[in-house]
């Protein structure tokens, strides 16, 4: 069984952000960014944060071109995936953190990727993460007005599209597993799909959202979400990124020691979504995404 270390949360940006970050300011960022950072030529330098997979909810081992659901959603290519799946949740909002890992069995943390130090110059550490996780979600709960989910746990790197499997908006493939996200995630629009998303839809998708009961709502959007949960200083030390992978850190830590955080993930209502097909094909390893 593989050993569940307890951890602490890191927040690495550049030095403007961090500060920004011990006065309280949490920026969350729908999913949709993500999966377009990858796809962008000119973001090709911020690259490693993309991942078109992002909001994947389902896999497919086998896509048959018989199949009349499958043939409608992917025409005559059907016969060259090898595997697909759908990617939905692209609303969602989304703050991300790194898990600095303490190995019990080993008495040391565990040696952080790098690549970490493409996020930035500046390593936030929080050393009580359980009273950072309540003000954030109390700092949710004073923000909005209209129901919203929430949840908050680590990230899983499990998806495959050559296996039949569901997702929970926490996966994210094995070749990321070097960031050892935490993730927050707030969806403030189940249900509903705002209007510059319905016009870039193909009229299958529309179909599918609207049988469902969706809805075209103009107070839905994917716009970030500026959250001020007030001044973390104290329950944070900062260190340089150089010093956080060489694992030189303050000695204040000491006192707090890292802890295994269960995730919180409240039941979710089901609602209809918007799905967007994504396949492997058999000639290449390749992956391409299009809407359905």
């Amino acid at each position: 069984m593989t050993e569940a270390h307890a951890f602490y949360l890191v927040k690495i940006a550049e030095s403007r952000w961090a500060d920004k970050l011990l006065d309280g300011e949490i920026f969350m960022r729908p999913l949709s960014d993500f999966a377009d950072i990858e796809k962008r030529p000119t973001a090709s330098d911020n690259s490693f944060r993309g991942d078109i997979r992002e909001g994947i909810v389902q896999s497919f081992a086998d896509v048959r071109p018989g199949t009349p659901f499958f043939h409608d959603v992917f025409g005559s290519d059907a016969d060259a995936i090898a595997g697909a799946g759908f990617i939905s949740l692209q609303e969602t909002l989304v703050y991300s953190m790194y898990c600095l890992e303490y190995s019990a069995s080993r008495g040391r943390f565990v040696s952080p990727s790098i690549e970490l130090q493409q996020f930035g110059d500046t390593a936030i550490i929080v050393t009580d993460p359980r009273q950072f996780i309540h003000r954030v979600f109390e700092g949710l709960y004073h923000r909005t007005k209209n129901e919203y989910w929430a949840g908050a746990k680590r990230v899983t790197y499990d998806v495959e599209l050559s296996l039949t499997a569901t997702y929970d908006g926490f996966s994210k493939l094995p070749r990321y597993a070097w960031q050892k996200e935490f993730r927050f995630a707030v969806d403030l629009n189940e249900g509903k799909i705002d209007p510059e998303s319905w016009e870039s839809m193909t009229d299958f998708a529309r179909l599918m959202f609207i049988n469902q009961g969706g809805k075209v709502a103009t107070d839905a959007n994917r716009k970030p979400l500026n959250l001020n949960i007030g001044s973390i200083r104290d329950i944070c030390a900062s260190v340089s990124t150089a010093e956080l992978l060489e694992l030189r850190l303050p000695a204040s830590l000491a006192s707090s020691p890292p802890m295994v955080i269960p995730a919180l993930m409240p039941p979710r209502r089901p609602s209809v979504r918007p799905l967007k097909p994504l396949v492997q094909l058999k000639a290449s390893s390749s992956s391409n995404s299009g809407e359905a």
